[in-house]
């Protein structure tokens, strides 16, 4: 169970790097769960004991683990987008403080700038003294200018200006500048095949009001946004390409957040599911509920468990060993599944993973059934227990 939680765990960074939108919602899923013991111990109980689902997890764990190798190669071939986000971020101060446009700083300029002094001015120091410091030490040529590269290499050793200054920080600052790129993609790769087209970019008026330079047409803009972005030179933008040109491109990085709403609210508008469960809402020939609304009701009942036994977040005395040694009857072990459940239910990106599942995988479904009669069983015999 630990080697195949280990192969299908990646970091939020990787996981932006897989381009279906519910295997993402999977792998979000087992890294917010890998952070709860409770949960963790939960599921192990359920592997280790039912075989059915231990066959059916085996299964899919082998199929994600390829998914998961190549996210990670796939990251690591995308080159230091963290590093890339703080280089523009640095473009983007610079170019406000160049009020002339010139390509350079002056001594004037700076002085005239209330947000680098900001960022500059050390405590009890005057503003003729922090400017006078930073040209000192970012005029590596003397020329009583700093130029973007001087001023790019000032702010990474400047604390003020410094964008990350620890390891999670960077990571963190990846991570977001990622799933901020990989939403705006996947609006508007609307054919769903994983790369951007010259016509996909041209249906797009929200993105080309960002990267349409003053006094270009449309055909233009692409064509240029094209040639920077399309690195391997075959026609289409891959989602690495993308994320690339997203976090060196200013008006990109500012306003994606901004773009991806509009073109969300633009695709729902034409009936476009954005990370729903495929057939959610409709009945089976039979009468019985959809796979989605089945799902929706256990987990509306989980929490209704929860209130009936008197659980919370902090606190929920039901017997079980809560440190997760896995031992005792069968009664007990439920228990603790119940109790990993719980935790379970409140966690989002954990109950959105366990939807993707259930709506998914026909095997994890009939599983998923099974362990919503052996816990309903549980709870009953725990509610009757607590009466007087």
């Amino acid at each position: 169970f630990d080697a195949m939680v280990a192969s299908v765990t990646l970091s939020p960074r990787a996981i932006e790097f897989i381009d279906s939108e519910k295997q993402r919602l999977l792998f979000k899923g087992v890294l917010a769960a890998s952070e709860q013991p409770m949960v963790v111990n939960a599921f192990a109980i359920v592997y280790e004991d039912l075989g059915p689902v231990r066959v059916a997890g085996d299964l899919i764990a082998k199929q994600l683990s390829k998914v998961a190798t190549s996210a990670n190669e796939r990251a690591a071939a995308s080159g230091d987008v963290a590093a890339l986000s703080a280089l523009a971020a640095s473009r983007n101060l610079f170019r406000l403080v160049d009020s002339d446009a010139s390509g350079s700083l002056d001594r004037d300029e700076l002085l005239r700038s209330p947000v680098l002094l900001d960022r500059i001015r050390a405590e009890g120091e005057s503003d003729q003294a922090a400017v006078e410091r930073f040209m000192s030490s970012a005029d590596t040529d003397d020329d009583g200018q700093v130029s973007f590269v001087e001023f790019a290499s000032a702010a990474a050793s400047e604390p003020g200006l410094q964008m990350v200054d620890d390891a999670d920080g960077a990571d963190s600052q990846a991570a977001a500048a990622l799933a901020s790129a990989r939403a705006l993609f996947d609006c508007l790769d609307s054919d769903a095949s994983g790369s951007l087209t010259r016509a996909e970019l041209l249906r797009s008026p929200s993105l080309l009001a960002l990267v349409r330079h003053d006094g270009e047409d449309d055909e233009s803009a692409v064509k240029r946004f094209m040639s920077s972005a399309d690195a391997d030179g075959d026609g289409e933008v891959s989602f690495v390409e993308f994320a690339s040109a997203a976090a060196s491109e200013p008006r990109l990085q500012m306003a994606d957040l901004a773009l991806d709403a509009a073109l969300r609210a633009a695709s729902e508008s034409q009936g476009v599911a954005i990370g729903g469960g495929s057939g959610g809402g409709k009945r089976s020939m039979f009468g019985r509920k959809a796979p989605g609304e089945r799902f929706d009701d256990m987990l509306a009942e989980c929490a209704v468990w929860e209130a009936q036994l008197d659980c919370t977040p902090d606190a929920c005395d039901l017997p079980g060993d809560d440190d997760g040694g896995g031992g005792g009857d069968g009664d007990d072990r439920m228990l603790l599944v119940l109790k990993g459940a719980f935790a379970g239910s409140r966690c989002a990106q954990i109950s959105d993973a366990l939807r993707v599942c259930y709506l998914e995988y026909s095997p994890l479904r009939l599983g998923g059934d099974l362990i919503f009669k052996l816990l309903k069983r549980i709870v009953a015999s725990q509610i009757a227990s607590q009466r007087p």
